[in-house]
């Protein structure tokens, strides 16, 4: 038994291992579905951050839409690089003022029936599959993406991959390059609304970006990084035993751009106000501590120019019942803007909940933070379109020994992974300990014959 046990032990951690290298060799691409036929949400929606196998995106969505009957085309929108982020970002995810890049494509989503599917390892492989044995006729449709011209008949189903543009340059161009893909989609979905019989349309990448896969990393992470270190590419920022602060990047969005902060400390300079304690914490009363970080550089961003902007944070401390935890009570922006609409200093107060309250000596610690935005009605001017983010960040007040104490994560001790592991363990044991179960019920004879005795006999009654 106890061979056995160590045999299927290896076998499991072998084939754990195996899937393990072919998961992390999948690129993790979205796909997007809709349609202006009702049968598309009899398919299966999936949770935030699931992936979705390659047999399972075969099985449970393509071969149910081949098989829909009503559906006579499937449309395949084909990008070249794509991420989840990109599609929920722009498509309006957070209210913003213009829409956003995908606008048009959040109007059909809204308007039609969808899908989102935000992992799904390398869908391009499956739909190569299904172009090379799809059992009609396949279209190849580029620029400029005109369906009169593939000459589709109507009486059978038809498959049309269509190959979007490629990206190329900044992130401002990024941008633009999203409001053309989403022009497209909507220009290629009204063209399926006008041919006959219902349509079903799929927009996804042959990858993600090459940053893709640290970017949307959701587990913990632990810094815990010297005030001291020479690192030129992190923001690394301290007052002794009073403040420190970390991350390696600082993004600001106004409008519809966005522009990199930089994260060298000689270009912040950190002031504190005369609230912050001087010697010590006492715990008789919530404590305040005002600390102002100055960035020193102009920033150039769409058609701006913002001017002594800072970041303005009120760090508390909690007493009585309660007392032992720090907590980011104020969270704002400042700018200096002259332009014609917005003259003079301005201030944005932003939503101060991306820290959370934290244990004295403990720090602060978010690897992929949301977007931090306004907070409430500010009426001085549209603020919608103005947020920032931090990527990698931790943060420490008040007990500070020079690096970071440990921490305390955004992430929950109990991720998905986590869980999944612990109800696969459970499983195994019971299985384990109901064999253990049987065994320990079987029952043996508990009386042998005796060669040099008379013969047992058993009375067998008709």
């Amino acid at each position: 038994m106890d061979n056995l046990l160590r045999v299927f032990g290896v076998l499991s951690l072998i084939l754990a291992l195996m899937l393990e290298g072919n998961e992390a060799a999948d690129e993790k691409v979205p796909v997007l579905i809709w349609s202006n036929d009702e049968s598309i949400l009899r398919l299966p929606d999936t949770f935030a951050g699931h992936t979705v196998h390659q047999a399972q995106f075969k099985n449970l969505y393509l071969d149910k839409l081949l098989a829909d009957k009503t559906i006579k085309t499937l449309a395949v929108f084909v990008q070249d690089q794509l991420t989840a982020g990109e599609i929920s970002v722009n498509a309006d995810a957070y209210a913003s003022a213009d829409g956003g890049a995908f606008k048009h494509t959040k109007d059909l989503v809204s308007t039609l029936h969808s899908r989102f599917l935000s992992k799904v390892s390398s869908p391009v492989t499956v739909l190569k599959d299904l172009d090379d044995h799809f059992p009609a006729r396949t279209y190849k449709l580029k620029q400029p993406y005109d369906l009169g011209s593939l000459d589709l008949d109507p009486t059978e189903k038809s498959l049309v991959i269509i190959y979007l543009p490629t990206e190329q340059g900044t992130s401002v161009a990024a941008y633009a390059y999203l409001q053309t893909v989403d022009n497209i989609l909507n220009n290629v979905t009204l063209q399926l609304q006008n041919l006959p019989g219902q349509f079903a349309a799929l927009y996804t990448g042959r990858k993600t970006h090459e940053h893709a896969s640290s970017d949307q990393h959701s587990g913990r992470h632990l810094l815990e990084t010297g005030a001291n270190s020479d690192n030129a590419t992190a923001w690394n920022l301290q007052i002794p035993n009073l403040f420190l602060i970390y991350a390696k990047e600082i993004s600001f969005f106004y409008g519809v751009n966005s522009t990199q902060l930089s994260t060298l400390d000689a270009d912040w300079n950190v002031t504190m106000g005369d609230d912050c304690p001087q010697l010590g914490l006492n715990q008789t009363s919530n404590l305040n501590c005002s600390l102002t970080l100055y960035y020193q550089i102009p920033i150039e961003v769409e058609g701006y120019r913002l001017e002594n902007f800072s970041l303005n944070f009120v760090f508390a401390t909690t007493y009585g019942s309660q007392a032992g935890y720090w907590y980011l009570e104020k969270f704002s922006i400042s700018y200096k803007n002259d332009s014609a609409s917005q003259v003079g200093f301005i201030s944005v107060e932003l939503d101060e909940r991306f820290v959370d309250w934290t244990p004295f000596h403990f720090s602060y610690h978010c690897h992929e933070n949301p977007p931090i935005r306004p907070k409430g009605n500010q009426s001085e001017f549209d603020v919608e379109s103005i947020y920032l983010s931090f990527k990698a960040f931790q943060v420490q007040v008040f007990y500070v020994n020079g690096t970071f104490g440990y921490y305390n994560d955004c992430v929950g001790f109990f991720t998905i992974p986590i869980w999944s592991a612990i109800i696969c363990c459970a499983v195994m044991l019971a299985i384990l300990f109901f064999g253990i179960i049987m065994l320990m019920s079987i029952k043996t004879m508990d009386r042998m014959d005796d060669p040099k005795g008379k013969t047992i006999s058993v009375t067998v009654a008709d």
